[in-house]
Parts: C-alpha cells; sequence; structure tokens
C-alpha cells in the first residue's frame, strides 16, 4: 500500500537539516553533483527563501500502456 505524500510536508527545513545530518553522521559521499553535504548546506542557507517560495511541483506521469 503507497501513501500519497506532499512534496512541500517533505522538503521542509526540519526534513532538510535532519537528512543532512544523517549524511553527515554516516559519512555519506558528495551527490551526482559533485558537492559534499556542507557545500549543499551552505547552498540552502542562502538561497532557503528562494526555495521556500518556489511552487513545489513534479511532472506529471502518465500511463499509456
Amino acid at each position: 500500500m503507497t501513501k500519497e505524500v506532499n512534496l512541500e510536508d517533505v522538503l521542509t527545513e526540519g526534513n532538510l537539516a535532519e537528512a543532512g545530518d544523517a549524511v553527515k553522521r554516516n559519512k555519506g559521499c558528495a551527490g551526482i553533483d559533485g558537492k559534499d553535504i556542507e557545500t549543499s548546506f551552505r547552498h540552502l542557507e542562502q538561497h532557503w527563501q528562494t526555495v521556500e517560495d518556489e511552487p513545489m511541483t513534479l511532472p506529471s506521469c502518465s500511463n499509456t500502456n
């Protein structure tokens, strides 16, 4: 059974901080963009208002099968 999740509920400042802390704790490596977690944190701190103000939408997918 799947639960529908609202993207705005997932991408909260608290959830992002918790996820980042988990990556640091687990000594996670850089993502596909090559940025380590500290660089990502700095970027989010500088641009959080823009992230927060942008409408959070995902492209719709349609299964034509």
